[in-house]
């Protein structure tokens, strides 16, 4: 029993390093790391130790600081891939990729920023560093323009507010293209950004031969939007009084 009770605590104090990390989101130092957690730096460098075996946290070579690692990272995503919500929008970036042979992504605000947490693969083989956990700069891409311009801690886009979508071309990447746009809770609140990535070749030739590759990714969020707010809907209405009672009973 005792053996049991040991196990379970290191787990809980594991957690409490991840915790003090994830509430940072930022590398930190052993002994700021360790303050946080309540615990010894030696006590909380073991631990440490064992997280860096299991990919929960790596360790800067340069600095020697901790951060949250690639295990926790996709653990991360894998959560958010179950949400009924989020599956909704992965649906709808599925399709629209389906459709157009391209590259998508979905992209929702993390605590380092606007994080990838999908990414559907096109027929184009692409030199880009896109995969689950990257995190976009506010200004450089269309997806971090996106969240620039709609999210409630960006700056004002007002030329991406009007329109409804983001592009860049052959940026940051030369030859390659990618038009972003915002998927919105029924609140109104910014919930995802789904982004068409392409070669600009290929993205100026689905536009030419008019089939209009903005168009399809501004109809996609619209049914992405309706989806949530249906879902939503349905949730408000599971709790419900009257539903609270039937189900007690």
């Amino acid at each position: 029993m005792s053996e049991k009770r040991r196990g379970i605590q290191s787990v809980e104090i594991g957690g409490r390093l991840l915790s003090a990390l994830m509430r940072h989101a930022r590398p930190m130092m052993l002994k700021d790391l360790a303050a946080e957690a309540d615990l010894a730096p030696a006590q909380a460098h073991a631990y440490l130790a064992s997280l860096k075996r299991a990919g929960f946290v790596e360790q800067s070579p340069e600095t020697g600081r901790y951060l949250m690692g690639p295990f926790a990272v996709r653990l991360a995503m894998a959560r958010l891939r179950t949400v009924p919500a989020y599956r909704e929008v992965i649906a709808a970036a599925t399709r629209l990729g389906t459709e157009l042979g391209l590259m998508v992504t979905v992209t929702v605000a993390g605590p380092q920023g606007a994080t990838v947490i999908h990414r559907f693969d096109g027929g184009e083989t692409l030199n880009v560093n896109i995969r689950m956990g990257t995190v976009y700069a506010p200004g450089d891409t269309a997806t971090g323009r996106v969240f620039a311009a709609f999210s409630e801690a960006g700056s004002a886009d007002e030329g991406v507010q009007r329109c409804g979508y983001a592009a860049v071309n052959d940026e940051p990447v030369p030859g390659v293209s990618a038009i972003a746009a915002p998927v919105r809770a029924a609140s109104g609140e910014l919930f995802a950004a789904l982004t068409l990535v392409a070669s600009s070749a290929r993205l100026a030739r689905e536009e030419d031969a008019g089939k209009a590759a903005r168009g399809r990714l501004l109809v996609i969020c619209v049914e992405a939007e309706a989806a949530l707010a249906a879902d939503e809907l349905a949730g408000a209405k599971d709790d419900s009084p009257g539903t609270l009672r039937r189900r007690r009973s």
